[in-house]
């Protein structure tokens, strides 16, 4: 063996344990992209639960808004406004109140 036969032995062996040292490092970046994904399905179903969760938090919370709407308003309609109604015929008869007042005053 000559010298040129050992330095194209070494530089062959150098060029494979450098693609060898590559396609190592390529299929551990490969391994970490996959994990990568692999957590990122997991965030991506968690937050599908999640926003499940908020819709019907939101169904919920929807009703009972309705259901205090519907029922400050049938106070308003069979509670405040005959009060108001009947203020209204006080209120026509507040003057003659009045006018026995002052005339006790006067005696």
């Amino acid at each position: 063996m000559s010298v040129d036969e050992i330095t194209k032995i070494i530089l062959i062996t150098g060029v494979t344990l450098s693609i060898l040292g590559i396609s190592f490092q390529i299929m551990r970046v490969i391994g970490g992209a996959a994990d990568l994904l692999s957590d990122l399905r997991k965030t991506i179903k968690n937050i599908g639960e999640i926003t499940d969760k908020v819709v019907e938090d939101y169904k919920a919370l929807s009703k009972v808004i309705e259901l205090i709407t519907n029922t400050l308003s049938g106070i308003n309609d069979k509670v405040l406004t005959p009060l108001v109604s009947f203020g209204s015929v006080i209120g026509m008869f507040s003057g003659f109140f009045n006018k026995n007042k002052s005339q006790e005053d006067k005696n």
